[in-house]
């Protein structure tokens, strides 16, 4: 399949944090996602403190992801409804009482955010990217409007393309 030619907006994504049973869908966001993908650390040997003209480059250590994004503060964590905040606060929410983690082997709460532009607007396939294993934590700015900054950590090296 060759490279789309269809340009990409803020309009055509969404993101969505699931447990693998319930999904929120995050909604009133400003359209700023933004992930690092660092890969892994790089290791280069030195000859005595420099490169040798064929440098040896080796693969080190896995790097996380980080990921972040922002919403309009619509309210904040409560014992009735699923929000956002409660999700990267670990509260006393809905969270606690109707979610799992996606980690077993943990005692931090994990979360699976997909992000996913849509494609059938031009004739093509959903396309995305998927962060499993992602720790979540917000910020709250009171302001005009109010707004949530969420940044999450992705115990993964690299997302899952789909």
């Amino acid at each position: 399949m060759a490279e789309s030619n269809a340009v990409r907006t803020k309009q055509d994504a969404i993101i969505t944090i699931t447990d693998g049973t319930t999904t929120y869908t995050v909604a009133k966001e400003a359209g700023d996602l933004n992930a690092s993908i660092p890969g892994y650390n790089l290791t280069a040997p030195l000859d005595r403190g420099r490169f040798t003209a064929s440098p040896t480059i080796r693969r080190g250590d896995d790097q996380p992801i980080s990921i972040g994004f922002s919403i309009y503060l619509r309210d904040l964590p409560n014992a009735t409804n699923l929000t956002l905040p409660d999700l990267c606060m670990d509260l006393s929410g809905t969270v606690a009482a109707g979610m799992t983690t996606t980690t077993t082997d943990s005692d931090v709460r994990t979360w699976t955010v997909t992000y996913t532009i849509d494609g059938t607007w031009n004739g093509e396939a959903d396309r995305g990217l998927t962060f499993p294993n992602t720790v979540l934590r917000a910020t709250i700015q009171e302001g005009d409007p109010s707004s949530v900054s969420v940044t999450g950590v992705c115990h993964q090296p690299f997302p899952t393309v789909f």
